[in-house]
């Protein structure tokens, strides 16, 4: 089945129930948009009132949450081109640049973007067309650097060494006291540096609440109970919060695009930020920005 056809049955049953979040991947946050229109409060349908989205957007526009790196502006300069041809000379810049494996991440991102993309798939709300036809005209340009069966291998072992890089972190945690657990886990994230940490960092708060000794990431469990201890808050923390570390989450993104074909309310000038603060309850969005600024103040030694 097409991967577009396949998020759309996913989606339309998650708009009425609870759906399972895994890690922080295209999908996953589609479906966590999803999950989080049905859970939005019915008096404040935007989900504005009480919310602190600007000082979060603030910090998110203003950058510089991570130290300047080739690295980092490669990830930047990707999540700001316009086209796949821009995106393919990012990578070979990646390439010139010596930065092998991020180009390679890179191009497996690409893939993942595009190969699937289907140009006679119908978005579920006409109002949202938009969003499918700037992915449509974005991919219009892919041109795969190699073979779909190479892209899929070394997307798979992609996968497989973050997941085994998250069970690692997992085992060592499940033998270590549980206070310096959240303590390490805390200082990783604050001073991540690269979609791949938050992504492990995200697996782990998934295999940590599996395993019945879930993380709190600064909050206190009672305090807005039960919204703060779902893994939904925190992971859309983790998200925003590798915003500001790292960019890509402008009203240009690919991502914000691909989250907006479900999202009828979309407008264009949405930022992930907007997605989030439109779609989450307040009381939610509070927990957000509580665990965004807990990441915040700890990375600047608060």
């Amino acid at each position: 089945m097409n991967n577009y056809k396949k998020m759309v049955a996913i989606t339309a049953a998650s708009l009425a129930a609870v759906i399972a979040i895994y890690y922080l991947t295209n999908e996953s946050d589609i479906d966590l948009v999803a999950e989080s229109v049905s859970a939005t409060d019915e008096t404040s349908p935007n989900g504005k009132e009480g919310s602190e989205a600007p000082s979060i957007t603030h910090l998110i526009s203003e950058g510089s949450g991570a130290p300047a790196s080739s690295a980092r502006n490669i990830m930047s300069e990707f999540e700001a081109t316009v086209s796949a041809e821009d995106a393919m000379a990012v990578i070979d810049q990646a390439y010139d640049m010596g930065e092998s494996t991020l180009a390679q991440q890179l191009e497996v991102e690409l893939h993942n973007r595009c190969e699937r993309v289907d140009t006679d798939f119908e978005p579920p709300f006409a109002e949202s067309k938009w969003a499918y036809d700037d992915i449509i005209k974005y991919c219009s340009t892919y041109r795969p650097l190699m073979s779909f069966e190479s892209l899929e291998k070394r997307s798979a072992g992609i996968l497989g060494s973050k997941m085994g890089r998250a069970s690692n972190l997992f085992q060592e945690y499940l033998k270590t006291d549980h206070a310096e657990v959240e303590s390490d886990f805390i200082d990783r994230m604050a001073n991540a540096s690269s979609a791949l940490d938050f992504q492990i960092g995200s697996d782990v708060l998934q295999l940590m609440y599996n395993s019945g000794i879930p993380l709190s990431m600064g909050q206190d469990v009672n305090q807005y109970s039960p919204a703060n201890q779902t893994l939904r808050t925190k992971f859309v923390a983790l998200k925003l919060y590798s915003c500001y570390r790292l960019g890509g989450c402008d009203s240009n993104s690919h991502q914000v695009r691909q989250m907006c074909v479900f999202l009828p309310q979309c407008e264009r000038d949405w930022t992930l930020v907007d997605v989030y603060v439109n779609t989450l309850s307040p009381i939610d969005f509070d927990t957000v920005t509580d665990i965004f600024m807990y990441l915040y103040n700890h990375q600047r030694g608060g």
